[in-house]
């Protein structure tokens, strides 16, 4: 996308936007229809235009020329308007003008970009803040971005972080240049195309117009916006020059001939990592168990830090440097990888890789199909798939992330499609055992046995290493609890925090308070004080599907024991709700002096659509219900 913007308390230096009274009555207008927003883009035209050169190392550029007016909806407001760039990018010629088309002095910082512990290598940004006194105040700004190398144009964005009352994108493609322009989620949008040829530049404009674009929102568990919002995808295919035919992207042979043209200027030097791996091999007869203590040895030992722009979001660092450094990003985590377990004798190999967050495969020849890279390991006729960016997992165990994934893998000048599995909800099961009975001070006491594979698994053991050892045991009891501060554990056993390949599990036993009321003879009893979803509505305001990490699968019983001369008086009726993407089953049973309590909850797919959200809803209700609905005991 081209950029995105902020709103900040700040300083402006001298930005003044003047104010017309058709811009107030639209900004009020605005403001009705989207309350949230502060800022709207009154227009917005950017053209897409495409140069060819002798006399450059990479002949074809393309250049974007963007005209925007933004539209203040609120008084005193002043907004930081960012555009970024890289080390394949240029941003010039920056022009800001009023409603009068008076020019405007701002004061733009040019320079590096990084947020939290990911470090963009070469991601820049050229921002400045701009000042909107009134309502309806307007302040326009344009300028110009260069790709050296075409390539880089992979998506262009219809909509933006604020609403777009008019829009109007164009790609002016000369008859030299073949390329596609490939339409993602143009469903439900009123987009008007036009195409217009001119003869006397022999080229020819794609035009796209669209109207009152709502925002786009980036809500907690949203999708990623290439699979949400309309967008375009660049396909520069081939250019002609002096009567020749030159491949760009073509075809997936293409896109993979330039990777591995990247990776034939890496530099390794295994010497550097024999010893280590000669170390990590030693004494160990099954292939498997040399290829885990690499795999877990690169996830302990190197610490993953992102380089996802301009080159460096395609090269790999040398195996050697990642080794000494101790640190690498995807490509040189997954080259460090192989290099080893190529000296251990293996077969291993790079392989790319798009994440869940892209929505397009190799079919498509683009620098956008991936954003990733991992190492697969040919052994005995299988294939392993080993990122070493995801710690805590096992050899045989793939990320949410990745699960279902079309991958390339190396082959000499040819290559490899091949998808990684992807397993089903009863991969990340989490189930549990509970025992209890109430003691004469109406508390529930008893012992718990808890399991957790897949993800959950692997959650937890990050979050138990990431610990001070002296503060594991507690923290490992915090968990246990849930939270929940009426919850007391003890004589904690656990099976298998060290142990990657096998699923974690807990014994433990536990005092559960204010969970047994008595109001004299009566005894009303919260027996579930996990209550999985209970408060997970969707408010009518979201407008987003919703994803979960990864698809769901909790099945717990618990016991409740009570003496013979006890009589039931009142359990809560059953919920028993089945879905396509989900289904909570929930009941109580008798059987002499035990209750027994059962519950399964599954989200078969992790994406749960915006049109679903009723039914979830309705079902979180019956299921909150339930949990509210005391088992009512009494005493004689």
């Amino acid at each position: 996308m081209l950029s995105w913007f902020w709103l900040v308390g700040a300083q402006a230096f001298g930005t003044t936007a003047t104010v017309q009274g058709d811009d107030v009555q639209l900004a009020e207008s605005l403001k009705t229809t989207y309350p949230n927003a502060e800022v709207a883009i009154k227009e917005c035209h950017q053209t897409y235009t495409f140069t060819l050169s002798d006399k450059d190392s990479i002949p074809v550029r393309g250049n974007l020329h963007s005209e925007e007016s933004y539209l203040a909806l609120r008084y005193n407001l002043k907004m930081n308007r960012s555009v970024f760039y890289d080390d394949m990018t240029e941003v010039k010629e920056l022009k800001v003008t009023d409603g009068r088309n008076k020019k405007v002095t701002v004061f733009p910082y040019y320079g590096p970009y990084q947020t939290g512990e990911y470090f963009y290598d070469d991601a820049k940004l050229c921002t400045f803040i701009l000042d909107f006194p009134s309502k309806g105040s307007l302040l326009n700004c344009q300028f110009d971005k260069t790709y050296k190398d075409l390539k880089y144009l992979t998506s262009v964005y219809l909509p933006d972080f604020y609403p777009v009352v008019d829009k109007t994108l164009e790609f002016e493609i000369p008859d030299w240049l073949d390329i596609e322009l490939r339409e993602f989620n143009f469903e439900g949008y009123n987009i008007e195309k036009q195409q217009v040829r001119h003869e006397d530049r022999k080229s020819t404009s794609y035009i796209y117009k669209v109207s009152n674009l709502p925002e786009m929102k980036d809500e907690t568990g949203a999708p990623p916006l290439a699979k949400v919002y309309p967008h375009i995808l660049v396909l520069s295919k081939r250019y002609t020059q002096h009567d020749q035919s030159h491949d760009l992207l073509a075809n997936t042979k293409d896109l993979y001939k330039w990777y591995a043209s990247l990776v034939a200027g890496v530099k390794n030097k295994p010497d550097v990592l024999k010893t280590t791996v000669d170390i990590l091999t030693s004494g160990k007869e099954k292939d498997l168990d040399k290829v885990e203590a690499i795999f877990y040895w690169v996830q302990d030992n190197i610490r993953y830090i992102a380089f996802e722009n301009g080159i460096m979001g395609f090269r790999p660092e040398n195996a050697d440097e990642v080794f000494n450094n101790r640190y690498g990003d995807c490509k040189g985590m997954a080259n460090l990888m192989k290099e080893m377990l190529v000296l251990a004798g293996f077969d291993a190999r790079l392989t790319w890789i798009g994440t869940k967050d892209i929505p397009y495969n190799y079919s498509i020849p683009s620098l956008a199909v991936d954003n990733h890279m991992i190492c697969t390991l040919f052994l005995d006729g299988k294939r392993y798939f080993l990122d070493g960016t995801e710690e805590f997992i096992g050899v045989a165990d793939y990320a949410s992330r990745i699960q279902g994934r079309q991958v390339m893998i190396e082959d000499g000048e040819n290559f490899i499609l091949d998808t990684v599995p992807e397993f089903d909800k009863t991969h990340n099961k989490v189930s549990y055992n509970a025992s209890f009975s109430v003691d004469s001070n109406a508390v529930l006491k008893g012992h718990i046995e808890s399991q957790y594979r897949g993800e959950e698994k692997t959650v937890i053991r990050r979050s138990y290493a990431a610990m001070q050892n002296n503060d594991k045991e507690d923290a490992l009891k915090e968990f246990l609890k849930g939270g929940d501060k009426n919850v007391q554990v003890n004589n904690v056993e656990a099976t298998g925090l060290s142990d990657r390949s096998s699923d974690l599990i807990f014994h433990y036993d536990a005092r559960i308070n204010n969970h047994v009321t008595q109001v004299g003879n009566e005894y009303y009893i919260t027996l579930d004080n996990r209550q999985e979803y209970g408060q997970a509505r969707f408010t009518d305001k979201r407008i987003n599907d919703y994803e979960f990490q990864n698809k769901v699968l909790i099945e717990g019983k618990q016991e409740l024991h009570f003496p013979a001369s006890w009589k039931i008086d009142f359990l809560p009726d059953p919920v028993d709700i089945q879905t396509d993407r989900f289904a909570f089953k929930l009941q109580y049973r008798v059987e002499g002096q035990t209750i027994h309590y059962k519950k399964s909850i599954s989200i078969d797919e992790a994406l749960l659509r915006h049109e679903d959200f009723e039914a979830w809803n309705q079902a979180v209700d019956q299921v909150n219900k339930f949990y509210n609905s005391q088992i009512v005991l009494v005493k004689p």
